[in-house]
């Protein structure tokens, strides 16, 4: 077994973090989800293509301001940051500006930072055009992904 790879996914409340996470670990969708409280955690092995299997240890951590403070600790050591919004939901977008400030913050080692563009199948609902997401991406010099949890299409 290789080495660990801590990652925090972070976020507004309801933007798909949970969803996300149950896709890659379990390939479920469940539409109904309660909301985060405070942090989950979860783990899995995944073979590199250079042959090396990695455990990621993966936090899910809680959107609601409330929770945020709990945040911090889990930063710390991690490897990679998602920050998820919602792509039907404009006031989450606008948002990344407060979380990329918020885990620089409150790292140390600087770990990359990946934007994930969730809902990407609620198509007649799209309140965040890709373009506004790449150009976010490439200010903060980010890498982007769009997705969706609910059909696996990214």
């Amino acid at each position: 077994m290789g080495d660990k790879c801590k990652v925090v996914v972070a976020g507004d409340a309801n933007v798909g973090k949970t969803a996300l996470l149950s896709k890659f670990l379990f390939n479920i969708f469940v539409q109904d989800y309660n909301f985060t409280v405070g942090i989950d955690f979860h783990s899995k092995v995944v073979n590199l293509k250079t042959g090396e299997a990695v455990r990621l240890q993966l936090w899910d951590t809680a959107g609601q301001e409330r929770f945020r403070a709990l945040l911090p600790s889990y930063l710390r050591d991690c490897c990679t940051i998602l920050i998820v919004y919602d792509v039907s939901n404009r006031k989450t977008f606008d948002g990344i500006p407060f979380w990329i400030d918020y885990v620089k913050r409150h790292t140390t080692k600087q770990p990359p930072i990946i934007l994930v563009g969730m809902k990407i199948d609620l198509i007649t609902r799209r309140e965040v055009a890709f373009i506004d997401a790449q150009t976010i991406a490439k200010k903060y010099d980010l890498n982007i992904f769009e997705v969706s949890a609910a059909t696996g299409e990214d």
